[in-house]
């Protein structure tokens, strides 16, 4: 069966704004409608419409109870936890073909919305569905569904503020002068190491760069635990070289990462236990992918 199913306008902007506006919200309902097919040719879904706002002709909404949750090692990459809802039986006879995850606002933060307001978060297109008595119907989705990541495919020429030329680091004094530039683009290399233990303390400087257009390289790092500095990042253009970080115990910061133009390896990072919480957007690796070494 033919699924169509992706964030709404609003949803995807909302997502943004649990970072840039510490916005908070949850997953509450899960709506069904009778549209979202071709009625001349009902095994085919009609295409999403981004800036929807509610579904087209909704039937039937279902409340999401906190802690509906399961693991699943199949579905959902790296055996997250997921939430589901499940309708059937008496419930609810109807012809189907839409569906809608609605999620409600627990802390406004800065965005100037009112608390508990409710917003269609994602929806999903499929063929038609005659649903009857003898029917059930399940929607299932990663808790961490609304973490605020936006994968965007960065798209070179379009940075601001380029440093021109190869980056290299060895001290803390040298990411520091590096965040001075306020640079969201490196074209050239970046090369990070230190030589002598305890030199990089912090990769928070790079706070803000998006692109590296050459090659990526974070080495030989004793101290260093985070990536954080790098949560904006969404484009290598040559090779991305994580390796030989001992303290290293997290890459979540590549989340935003969508694309490597080149090789990506993951090596000799003995306190990296995991990798289930990186690389959400990664869409594109042109080379070899090595991940190997790590403690995971």
């Amino acid at each position: 069966m033919t699924l169509l199913m992706d964030f709404t306008t609003e949803g995807a902007t909302r997502a943004g704004q649990i970072g840039t506006n510490g916005l908070k919200f949850v997953v509450t309902h899960v709506a069904y409608g009778a549209s979202g097919y071709n009625p001349g040719t009902p095994t085919l879904p009609l295409p999403l419409v981004p800036a929807a706002t509610s579904l087209v002709a909704e039937v039937y909404r279902k409340f999401v109870p906190p802690g509906n949750t399961t693991l699943d090692t199949i579905q959902v990459p790296r055996g997250r936890e997921t939430t589901y809802t499940t309708v059937g039986g008496n419930e609810f006879t109807s012809i189907l073909g839409e569906a809608g995850i609605f999620a409600t606002v627990t802390d406004p933060g800065t965005t100037g919305l009112p608390l508990g307001y409710q917003f269609l978060l994602a929806q999903a297109h499929f063929p038609r569905i005659v649903f009857s008595i003898y029917e059930r119907l399940a929607i299932q989705w990663p808790l961490d569904y609304f973490v605020p990541v936006a994968c965007i495919a960065f798209i070179p020429g379009t940075e601001t503020n380029p440093f021109i030329g190869n980056v290299s680091i060895l001290t803390d004094a040298d990411v520091a002068t590096f965040a001075g530039g306020g640079y969201d683009a490196i074209l050239g290399d970046l090369f990070i190491t230190e030589a002598l233990a305890g030199d990089v303390t912090s990769l928070a400087g790079f706070a803000g760069l998006l692109y590296v257009s050459g090659n990526c390289t974070v080495t030989t790092l004793a101290v260093v635990t985070t990536l954080t500095g790098f949560d904006d990042l969404m484009l290598v253009g040559g090779n991305l070289d994580v390796s030989s970080n001992a303290a290293l115990t997290t890459i979540a910061a590549l989340n935003k990462l969508y694309e490597v133009t080149g090789s990506l390896s993951v090596t000799g990072n003995p306190a990296l236990t995991t990798l289930s919480d990186a690389f959400e957007c990664l869409n594109t690796v042109g080379g070899a992918i090595t991940i190997n070494g790590n403690g995971v």
